[in-house]
């Protein structure tokens, strides 16, 4: 009997509360689904290199080093740190589709100014085309990110069968 490997997704968030709800969601719709989690930018460059993902969920501020590894707080925390981690992952040639899944509405850039979400998200379509399957606007346990989260995701995986 052949076994068919799991459906993998990489969940990169920082966010313990944030983290739980989509761990929480992937569970309850995909039970079968293995995640893997990485909580800062270089665990999630980390992971891309050494793991085979499926599918990945990325925040879009994160911080440089994981918490547990930096006690000096994980380095300097990057606003858009999950722009760099699509970039890595197009850079390598990972398969996998993305979604970003952030909780704010506005992102300080390097020159000093804020991007909205919505510039954000229309900036990262046009650089990342259609791999990038979306960005998603997270509120609390409930909310509509949760039914746009599961649509992709069943969407991927129904073109997609394994």
């Amino acid at each position: 009997m052949m076994l068919t490997p799991k459906f993998r997704i990489l969940v990169v968030e920082d966010d313990d509360h944030k983290l739980k709800s989509v761990f929480g969601l992937i569970r309850e719709s995909f039970p079968e689904t293995e995640i893997v989690v990485a909580r800062s930018l270089t665990s999630a460059v980390q992971t891309c290199e050494k793991e085979k993902i499926d599918f990945a969920i990325v925040d879009m501020s994160l911080p440089t080093y994981d918490f547990s590894i930096d006690k000096a707080g994980g380095g300097k925390p990057q606003s858009l740190g999950g722009t760099e981690v699509l970039r890595f992952m197009e850079a390598i040639e990972l398969s996998a589709p993305a979604v970003v899944l952030t909780q704010h509405g506005e992102f300080p850039n390097n020159r000093g100014s804020k991007v909205t979400f919505q510039t954000l998200a229309a900036d990262l379509s046009e650089e990342f085309g259609s791999w990038l399957l979306g960005t998603i606007f997270y509120s609390g346990q409930t909310g509509a990110w949760r039914r746009e989260l599961t649509d992709l995701i069943k969407k991927h995986l129904e073109s997609n069968p394994k």
